[in-house]
């Protein structure tokens, strides 16, 4: 069982929950176990699943967190986060051999490292917005060639304003949406906003319904419909954890709503990460409240 962790990074292929980086108890203390999986190729069961330990086969990046990681073919990348040991922003980006389970810097010319951003990937394009480069919150976007590390940046005309820790998901018709997080004060999900990857251009869309609170560090999925977005936890200041944490926005119109659920719903978390395995939202790690971590 690994330690107690929050603001970790994963990502999931149809395979593979790789698990990387995070602190322990919020005193920035570095997990004991940095490097894990759990293997959904095989059956598992919901209530107990069996976590893989790569820290001794693979050198392992500076202890971290706010970092963010993706899946291109047999190679993950990990772009930014913060150095638990300087408490400095690291290489901006990192990847990782699931061939040979070797790291290695693999830093991109003019692209900063910065922590609390959510990488997406479509085909052979990254995409990377916002976060905080050590000083304060950005929004701009950059479009990196994964095939060449080629990169440039997209059109900031009416894009969201500077924010990190917010959610992220690609849309089935090529945009990607971007909802709260943070700059100064957690952001209101009354707004959410579209990049259009195909023609390069933002829009900004007034939601309806249901709104969730203000609030980052959450996590958000595409759902199984791929007409909506679920998103779960997230924090709404400093102190508190969103007391709401299971909301669903229809993506055809923009209209927020609590889902009908059975079962225990696990306790509100916030710097969490969800995915996707199967029919399943998997949730891992998080912080739920003040004083206890997950």
């Amino acid at each position: 069982m690994p330690d107690n962790r929050h603001s970790r990074n994963s990502k999931s292929t149809a395979v593979v929950l790789s698990s990387g980086g995070g602190n322990i108890n919020g005193n920035n203390s570095s997990p004991k176990d940095a490097f894990l999986y759990i293997d959904f190729s095989v059956p598992f069961n919901t209530n107990k699943v069996t976590w893989h330990n790569l820290s001794s086969k693979a050198s392992i990046v500076p202890s971290h967190h706010l970092a963010t990681t993706l899946a291109v073919d047999n190679t993950m990348f990990l772009f930014g986060g913060v150095s638990l040991n300087s408490y400095e922003t690291m290489a901006s980006s990192y990847k990782f051999d699931t061939q040979s389970n070797l790291w290695k810097i693999q830093e991109i010319n003019g692209v900063p490292g910065k922590q609390g951003i959510t990488s997406i990937f479509d085909k052979s394009t990254i995409y990377l917005f916002g976060g905080y480069p050590f000083t304060y919150n950005v929004n701009d976007m950059f479009i990196i060639n994964s095939n060449n590390l080629s990169w440039k940046k997209a059109n900031s005309t009416n894009s969201p304003f500077p924010r990190s820790q917010y959610g992220a998901v690609l849309l089935p018709n090529k945009f990607i949406i971007y909802m709260g997080g943070y700059n100064n004060g957690s952001i209101p999900l009354d707004q959410v906003y579209l990049y259009d990857t195909m023609n390069d251009f933002w829009i900004m869309k007034q939601t309806s319904g249901s709104i969730p609170s203000a609030r980052y560090s959450f996590s958000s999925i595409l759902g199984l419909d791929k007409q909506s977005v679920i998103i779960y936890g997230g924090q709404e200041d400093n102190k508190t954890i969103a007391k709401n944490p299971l909301y669903v926005l229809d993506i055809n119109n923009f209209n927020w709503y609590i889902p009908k659920v059975t079962g225990k719903i696990p306790s509100s978390r916030t710097s969490h990460k969800a995915v996707l395995i199967g029919k399943y939202m998997s949730i891992t790690f998080g912080k739920y409240n003040i004083i206890i971590y997950l």
